[in-house]
């Protein structure tokens, strides 16, 4: 029997759980043709709720979509030749090759060459402003597309743009700021290149579009559910004190939930309990030894072990008096510095003021095993 807890594969929707409110804020906005950007920190499962709203549309067949996972581009030029395929083989007219050239890209044409099978075209030219040339162009093809059929267009960790050159966003602003027919959705998950193109005040995309921030994670009565469906499904059954004790660890966090739930359905003959999710969970952290050693290296101050330590072990306001008096903190500002250089290893993330939380919560287990 194949083991029903997916990890690392694409969406599949058998195995997707709630995110209902966050689906219909998407669908609204598509419909409404606004534009949205989808935050938080990675692994809360922002492209899967994406990929759900787009196979939703599949199935409806009123709009064609387009997802671009912009990490996987090395350069700008990769990023426009792959833009401008899906464009191309989105569209279906007679001699489109030669109307793409003459109507789509009538200035840069000549930088692009093509290869048949699926036809694909690649951007030769490498100087700056042919590439923006060639950018700009291919940003309108789906405004002019949409007269027929409309696109919407999701760019996964959009914030990489920035990265491959960092003029491209407000020229993707400038682009895209009239276009009437095209609904674009931006995704990603480092929160400190999103303030500056989303979220600050002098940011190019401020205020221009619907925010939809990730924070929660899945409630636990459907992820209850969704275990124990899957155990049954799969010829197995889990006992309440096995659901218990996967959701105590994985609190409803989407990518940790399948982990641990994967690994103990494949330590059960025939019933899942609490032991077996005990030693899933040893495995888990046995797997993961040489990078969570070599993460508990990097933590250098007394103040860094003592915030992790207190969210490991929730212990509750990191800047409470208890706390303080407790663990000799003078200087709240130290125990801020902490914090951020946490956040800056991607070990902690903030949720609110004063409340902050492991970004791996295995990780948080081990910090646990560690110190109690």
């Amino acid at each position: 029997m194949k083991n029903p807890f997916i990890v690392g594969r694409k969406f599949d929707p058998q195995s997707f759980i709630d995110r209902e409110k966050e689906s219909s804020i998407l669908r609204e906005e598509i419909e409404q043709q606004g534009n949205t950007v989808v935050y938080g920190t990675r692994r809360l499962g922002k492209t899967w709720l994406i990929e759900k709203v787009f196979h939703e549309l599949s199935i409806e067949g009123n709009q064609i979509t387009h997802f671009f996972d912009v990490q996987q581009y090395p350069t700008l030029s990769f990023f426009i030749s792959d833009f401008v395929s899906k464009m191309y083989n989105s569209s279906s007219f007679e001699g489109k090759i030669e109307h793409f050239f003459k109507h789509f890209l009538p200035k840069t044409h000549s930088h692009f060459s093509i290869s048949m099978g699926p036809i694909r075209f690649e951007l030769r030219s490498r100087k700056q402003e042919d590439l923006y040339e060639a950018f700009v162009e291919a940003i309108q093809i789906p405004e002019y597309l949409s007269r027929k059929k409309k696109h919407v267009i999701a760019l996964d960790e959009f914030q990489e743009l920035s990265i491959l050159d960092p003029s491209i966003i407000p020229l993707f602003r400038s682009q895209i700021q009239h276009q009437k027919e095209v609904t674009y959705i931006f995704a990603g998950s480092r929160e400190s290149l999103l303030q500056k193109i989303f979220l600050s005040k002098d940011a190019p995309f401020f205020k221009s579009m619907r925010q939809l921030h990730l924070t929660q994670y899945l409630p636990l009565d459907s992820c209850s559910h969704y275990i124990s469906k899957n155990f049954y499904d799969s010829g197995k059954k889990i006992q309440p004190d096995g659901v218990s004790a996967i959701l105590k660890v994985s609190q409803g966090h989407p990518l940790f939930l399948q982990l641990l739930a994967r690994r103990a359905w494949q330590k059960t003959d025939q019933i899942c309990n609490e032991e077996i999710v005990h030693q899933a969970l040893q495995e888990e952290l046995t797997s993961n030894q040489y990078e969570y050693d070599s993460r508990f290296s990097r933590i250098r101050s007394k103040e860094q072990r003592i915030v992790l330590f207190c969210l490991a072990t929730e212990k509750g306001g990191l800047f409470s008096q208890e706390i303080a008096s407790q663990y000799g903190i003078v200087h709240p500002n130290t125990l801020n510095r902490a914090i951020l250089h946490l956040i800056e290893l991607d070990f902690i993330e903030k949720l609110d003021r004063g409340k902050y939380r492991f970004t791996d919560l295995f990780f948080q287990e081990y910090i646990r095993q560690q110190w109690m």
